[in-house]
């Protein structure tokens, strides 16, 4: 990590930086856990241009995006309050695959909850693949699991994750 690193917010100028980040980790990310369809079909529908440009100006997700001398690679979109109870939503977090285990993702995580510290709220949620990796990582920084959910997202797909939760401490 010695090279210049930041965090930005994105705008839907960037949005395109998010979808090919998104691109190139997800076949990746999930070539063991979901069939090569499933990650077409949830790409297609999740990292579209305009679903993205909405998610932004109507549904209030806000994307940061990591940079590592200006390149691209990671990025976390999360919404405040989603739920109408203060609580906060990590919608995506994806870094490049070849900078997984230099901190990067913690890094993401550690700029979030400050995030949400600043809007004074206290708690964070996310879904998880239950074969995603990741949920170890999620359970070193301190979520817990808290329930199951099988969730049908047309085509005949279904994710199948875990609802984890992180109490945000002051």
């Amino acid at each position: 990590m010695g090279n210049k690193v930041n965090i930005i917010k994105a705008d839907e100028n960037k949005v395109h930086e998010i979808r090919d980040i998104a691109y190139k980790t997800w076949p990746i990310s999930y070539l063991d856990i979901i069939s090569d369809e499933q990650i077409n079909f949830m790409l297609d529908k999740m990292y579209d241009i305009n679903t993205l440009i909405e998610q932004i100006n109507k549904h209030h997700h806000q994307f940061y995006i990591l940079y590592q001398s200006d390149l691209p690679i990671g990025f976390v979109g999360f919404e405040f309050n989603y739920d109408k109870n203060g609580t906060t939503k990590i919608h995506k977090l994806y870094i490049l695959p070849e900078t997984k285990g230099l901190g990067y993702g913690k890094m993401l995580m550690d700029f979030t909850v400050n995030k949400v510290k600043e809007q004074h709220l206290h708690i964070i949620v996310l879904n998880v693949n239950k074969k995603n990796p990741a949920l170890q990582f999620y359970l070193k920084y301190g979520f817990k699991i808290t329930e199951e959910v099988v969730l049908d997202i047309g085509n005949n797909f279904v994710m199948d994750d875990y609802l984890m939760q992180l109490d945000v401490i002051f």
